[in-house]
């Protein structure tokens, strides 16, 4: 079966190749330039072999996909991305030979196969699924060769070379197989669908046309049994409904007119492959010949497409689709596919072999090497000089009266004067006139001349030379004027090469340089200046080799221009004036317009046919309707201004590819990061050990409109950044949420409509999560807990051993002194009254001693840490020792907590201090009533002892004598306050 399909579509190949036009079709005198882009297997086409008529789809993403007969190709405007058999997915493309393509509402791609039948492609997930068992007709058979698919109301229309048409419904998943009668019994091999201006399917077949109307019934348009076998090769409908096709293999087109049923046959010169009509009605043929294009009101006037570089006509074209912007696409038999703008360029070349042109006194004239031409509206171009010229013509310019100075460039130049009729007035003579030649309003003109050689003392010309040389009083200059200007007021100004710009005035009485500052300061910036203007509202335009120099009207100082706005900055062609005010600066390859009160400046390339070789000063020309003209390469280019500033803005530009440490992250990969496809993706998430991280994207018309991009990962750049280049990578960004936004400008400087924006968030390092923090403040909260939990383990060995020193010294030391106190009592009972005493005395010291130790003991016993403890010991102490002495004691307390812990050395050397003081004022004071009172005021504690005794001084100067209460006393830092006023008055200031 696959070698009768081969056999058949060689046939129709071979056809085409046979019939050539005898007188060929368009000639280079009628041609259109278009700039092609080509895409082919250097391109990263997966294969430049194409025999399908079905092979191109504009997505609804603004991708173009292109089929060859080894995979699926993506181009974006920048790049291709290919999908074969070969791909590393999972779910890859089943079969390379792809013969057909469409797209349905909900963005699947259906794909068309040679021998597999259907596939089906998501192009958000990048999953290939075959269809082959899935769709079998109601006889049990399978699609094999798929030649069209076209998608239509919810239903995807599938025509086969042998197996039928059928109409496969999305929602229902029903197949439905076409039955037109018996005369189609071997299926009607379908080649091509198309969608009506009516919304009717328009089916293209082996045996001529059907068209499925609202009714559902259909129209058969049958040219294969009518006409002698004549077979449609592609169908397009025109303007007015009727629908025109190529015949297969022969030099002729089918036109059907839908509103008659009339069919008639239309002679061309050759065959063709494939045509396509634009938005404006212009038909586009491709065939073996080459590429052509004709309006549909006049379909035997052709036009040749000329690529401007490469080889187009060498293109057999098969396929051709075209965009809603005028990008057409096409896809060839064997060198691959490409792209191009039907629209105009914006320039074109003037036929006829012309070398210069020149707008004198509202009049323009064209000239090649020996003829001047007068351009007559609707009437073409009249030859002016009736009698043969001495030379080749270098330049040339008109009087008022309207006779030509003619310079014919040769060294010793000639210079030659001819009437307004183009009859010589005069022989010619020798002169040296380079460049500029400037008509005055006084009958006169101004020629860029060093001297007369030889005759014409009498013609009404003037030298610059002669003018320099007079009012500066030096030698002129040879060929160091690089331009001159006579301004609307009268003032010659000449651009010198290295002396800045020399301006004499309109009386010819003065005469000065323009100052100049190399930094420009309001000044002329370069002292070489290239090209002198003055537009039509008396603003100067000075181009120097540092840009442009501008001085307004009635100012004194300059604005500038240069190729940090984007202005070429040197080899300046020429400067002109539009009908709108814009001023256009020529260049070898570039051209501008710049708004002096918009301050708009835009750019242009020009394209190869129309650049200009040579880089001398020549004249950017303009005709009465405003277009303007120049000599390029090939002859007078010519370029409507208007046409030129009225371009469309960019495409919004589409993110194509994603890049993780440098490497492509492929979507069906089951470790990718992408759900979907990225243009598909408004975020994405990073983790830490991915943030080197890079991005492609596109501008689907950006080669066409020259576009420049900016970018700015918010969050990480600080400002826009700009690029011709469409991938940006960074690297080692930190863990943060980051907005990536990018944006075109063209060459005209027109901005996309939108900016395009992705956020990017780069997670944590996993040392960094939450997850660890909370494990981070756990550990960190057992550290402290087992901190504390060691020290209170140390703290309680600590009480335990005051406890278990405290039991010691109560229990073993306590009894033992007890033991020496009833001993030495009962043993002074039988003594004598001197050892008595002393043995007394021993019974004395040791009861001291049980006292002092049971002092240390409650001071060191961690059960007695309190206030209260401290309060009961004190109260006790006082009672006892009043009552020895048969006083009266009263304690009191004020702000205590007595629960609250009070350290052992604090709670320890308060009591000895208030032991001592009781101690001492017992002894030796004449005094009935001890007042003790403890209280706290804010932080400050104060322990206060009051006597009504009289004998003060001696109980103060004890006290301050004693070295147990000093100690005491350091040991607090504090001291001792002693009043005698109103009896005795003792207190001290403690921190508790």
């Amino acid at each position: 079966m696959n070698h009768i399909v081969r056999y058949i579509f060689g046939a129709v190949l071979h056809c085409i190749l046979i019939f050539f036009a005898i007188n060929g079709i368009g000639q280079d005198d009628n041609s259109q330039y278009v700039e092609v882009q080509y895409l082919g297997v250097d391109q990263g086409l997966t294969n430049n072999e194409q025999w399908s008529q079905n092979a191109i789809l504009y997505d609804q993403d603004g991708f173009t996909w292109i089929l060859s007969l080894k995979g699926l190709n993506r181009y974006d405007g920048t790049a291709i991305k290919q999908y074969t058999i070969h791909d590393d997915y999972h779910q890859r493309l089943t079969n390379g030979e792809l013969t057909a393509i469409a797209q349905d509402d909900d963005g699947i791609i259906w794909l068309g196969t040679n021998t597999e039948g259907l596939i089906k492609f998501d192009p958000s997930t990048s999953v290939f699924e075959s269809y082959q068992t899935k769709l079998v007709t109601i006889d049990g058979s399978e699609l094999k060769q798929i030649n069209a698919l076209i998608f239509k109301d919810d239903q995807l229309y599938i025509g086969t070379a042998f197996n039928g048409l059928h109409r496969y419904n999305l929602k229902t998943k029903e197949i439905y197989t076409y039955d037109f009668g018996d005369r189609y019994k071997s299926g009607i091999g379908t080649t091509q669908f198309i969608i009506s201006s009516k919304n009717e399917l328009i089916i293209n077949h082996l045996y001529g046309i059907i068209v499925e109307t609202r009714d559902g019934s259909y129209e058969h348009y049958n040219i294969f049994s009518n006409y002698q076998q004549k077979r449609p090769q592609t169908v397009i409908e025109l303007s007015d409904g009727s629908l025109l096709m190529p015949i297969y293999g022969e030099a002729e087109w089918c036109k059907i007119n839908r509103g008659t049923g009339e069919i008639m046959f239309l002679d061309m010169p050759s065959s063709s492959n494939t045509i396509q009509n634009d938005h404006k009605g212009n038909i586009w043929i491709g065939s073996h010949e080459g590429t052509f294009v004709c309006h549909e009101s006049t379909l035997n006037q052709w036009t040749n497409i000329k690529a401007i570089d490469g080889d187009f006509d060498d293109f057999s074209l098969i396929c051709m689709m075209l965009k809603a912007d005028g990008t057409m696409t096409f896809n060839s038999l064997h060198k691959g596919a490409g792209t191009f703008s039907t629209k105009p360029l914006g320039y074109k070349l003037i036929e006829g072999n012309y070398l210069q042109t020149r707008t004198l006194n509202r009049t323009q004239f064209f000239s090649n090497e020996h003829s001047i031409y007068k351009r007559v509206i609707d009437e073409g171009y009249q030859l002016v000089n009736q009698q043969a010229l001495v030379g080749p013509i270098h330049n040339f310019a008109q009087f008022d009266n309207g006779d030509f100075l003619i310079n014919h460039g040769n060294k010793p130049t000639l210079i030659s004067l001819l009437d307004m009729h183009g009859q010589r007035k005069a022989s010619s003579w020798l002169s040296r006139i380079y460049a500029t030649m400037i008509p005055t309003s006084g009958g006169k003109m101004f020629v860029d001349s060093k001297d007369v050689l030889l005759g014409a003392e009498d013609i009404p010309y003037e030298f610059v030379a002669k003018q320099y040389e007079k009012e500066l009083g030096v030698d002129y200059p040879d060929y160091k004027v690089n331009h001159f200007c006579l301004t609307q007021k009268g003032d010659l100004l000449l651009a010198t090469f290295n002396d800045g710009v020399l301006q004499i005035e309109s009386d010819k009485k003065e005469y000065n340089y323009l100052p100049i500052d190399d930094y420009g300061n309001g000044k002329l910036n370069s002292n070489n200046a290239t090209f002198i203007f003055e537009d039509s509202k008396q603003n100067l335009l000075i181009m120097t080799d540092r840009g442009l120099n501008i001085r307004r009207k009635g100012s004194k100082t300059f604005e500038y221009l240069s190729h940090q706005d984007g202005l070429k900055d040197n080899n300046i062609i020429a400067i002109n004036e539009d009908n709108d005010g814009n001023i256009w600066m020529l260049f070898q390859k570039e051209l501008f317009s710049f708004h002096l009160d918009k301050l708009q400046l835009k750019k242009f390339k020009i394209n190869k046919p129309f650049r200009i070789a040579s880089s001398e000063i020549a004249e950017l020309s303009k005709d009465r309707k405003g277009n303007f003209y120049f000599s390029c390469d090939n002859g007078i280019a010519s370029f409507n201004p208007k046409e030129l500033l009225n371009q469309k803005e960019p495409d919004n530009i589409i993110f194509t590819e994603l890049y993780i440490n440098k490497k492509l992250e492929k979507l069906a990969n089951e470790s990718s990061i992408l759900t979907k496809a990225i243009h598909l993706q408004s975020s994405i998430d990073l983790e830490y050990e991915q943030r080197d991280l890079g991005l492609s994207f596109s501008c689907p018309d950006g080669h066409a409109l020259d576009v420049s991009y900016y970018y700015m990962l918010e969050g990480y750049d600080k400002t826009w950044k700009t690029t011709k280049d469409p991938v940006i990578h960074y690297t080692n960004l930190q863990a943060d949420n980051y907005q990536f936004h990018v944006k075109a400008l063209s060459a005209a400087g027109i901005w996309t409509k939108d900016v395009s924006s992705l956020e990017i968030n780069v997670s944590a390092p996993w040392y960094k999560t939450w997850n660890m923090y909370v494990i981070y403040l756990i550990c960190f909260l057992g550290l402290i807990y087992a901190i504390y939990y060691y020290q209170m383990n140390q703290i309680l060995k600590y009480q335990k051993l005051r406890t278990q020193i405290s039991d010691n010294l109560h229990d073993h030391v306590g009894n033992l002194l007890s033991g020496i106190a009833m001993q030495s009592e009962l043993l002074a009972m039988d003594m004598e009254e001197n050892k008595a005493q002393q043995m007394s005395v021993i019974s004395t010291l040791s009861k001291e001693a049980m006292t002092r130790i049971k002092d240390v003991s409650w001071a060191v016993d961690y059960k007695k840490d309190t206030f209260k403890e401290l309060v009961i010991k004190m109260d006790n102490y006082l009672n006892e020792v009043c009552v020895t002495q048969n006083k009266k004691g009263f304690f009191d307390t004020q702000n205590i907590q007595e629960n609250n812990t009070i350290p052992p050395n604090i709670r320890q050397h308060i009591f000895l201090i208030y032991k001592t003081v009781i101690d001492q004022l017992l002894e030796r004071s004449n005094g009935k009533t001890l007042m003790t009172f403890l209280g706290k005021n804010k932080s400050k504690g104060e322990l206060v002892i009051k006597d009504e005794g009289t004998n003060g001084i001696e109980i103060r100067q004890v006290l301050l004598n004693n070295n147990q209460l000093l100690k005491s006393l350091k040991a607090l830092d504090t001291s001792i306050q002693i009043e005698l006023e109103k009896g005795i008055r003792i207190s001290i200031k403690v921190d508790f």
